[in-house]
């Protein structure tokens, strides 16, 4: 069922940037969920929809991209990235308990239940981030349906919080630079770099328990210890290039 409710909050998110984008005038070319070979697409109105094996994450790729994309207006970028961050932190996270509530008959509990899910992320940052997905959900109902309609909920807001991360390539890191750019006009940002440096922080975030046991272990992993910085080393210097 996660899987399921996984696609959908990815699904919602991606809406979020459509809609961004419809809002400042931008033309979207292309709009896909997962990554890897392609399992079908098809095209409507100029737009491809195309869904891939690796069911993990989307993208919306605008008509300008790449360093094209930065002849839109720094509003308009801004509100196409935000966008999708508000469809998952607020939009359909509000709109799940409003609907479970509605069915319930008890909607003076809402605010009640929002408090309950949000409570893991507020306690414990941190500790929410990293077990993720696993720990949901925490809102049980009496059936199926409304939890399932809870879990939503609480996948959308943990995907849109992971999401904000100031981490290049992810939307947040994505805002932290049109944020530096605007603020310092006369900066010169490399954006590929930056997004490198982005892919290689997450790399070594989910990586970092295998690195631990490598570490803990060195004389048996040394020569995969060697291969992994030999690795890390070329990827740096491809980097300092670019």
């Amino acid at each position: 069922m996660k899987i399921v409710v996984l696609l959908i909050a990815t699904i919602v998110h991606e809406l979020g940037h459509v809609i961004g984008a419809k809002l400042v005038g931008i033309r979207i070319k292309e709009v896909g969920i997962g990554f890897g070979p392609t399992i079908f697409k098809f095209t409507q109105k100029n737009v491809t929809y195309k869904v891939s094996w690796i069911i993990l994450g989307g993208y919306v790729i605008p008509e300008k991209h790449g360093e094209n994309f930065y002849e839109y207006s720094t509003t308009s970028r801004v509100i196409l990235t935000a966008s999708g961050l508000i469809m998952s932190i607020l939009v359909l996270p509000l709109l799940c308990m409003f609907i479970i509530h509605v069915m319930q008959g008890n909607l003076s509990n809402i605010f009640i239940d929002l408090e309950k899910m949000l409570n893991p992320f507020y306690s414990h940052p941190l500790q929410y981030v990293y077990h993720g997905i696993e720990s949901f959900p925490t809102l049980i109902y009496s059936n199926d349906f409304l939890s399932g309609l809870a879990c939503l909920a609480e996948i959308s807001f943990f995907l849109g919080i992971i999401n904000a991360i100031p981490i290049p390539p992810l939307d947040g890191g994505s805002l932290l630079l049109e944020i530096i750019e605007k603020v310092y006009p006369n900066a010169r940002i490399n954006q590929t770099r930056w997004i490198s440096i982005g892919y290689l922080i997450i790399f070594l975030c989910i990586s970092m328990p295998v690195l631990i046991v490598l570490v803990q272990r060195i004389k048996e992993t040394f020569p995969i210890f060697i291969i992994g910085t030999f690795l890390v080393f070329y990827i740096v210097k491809r980097w300092r290039v670019l």
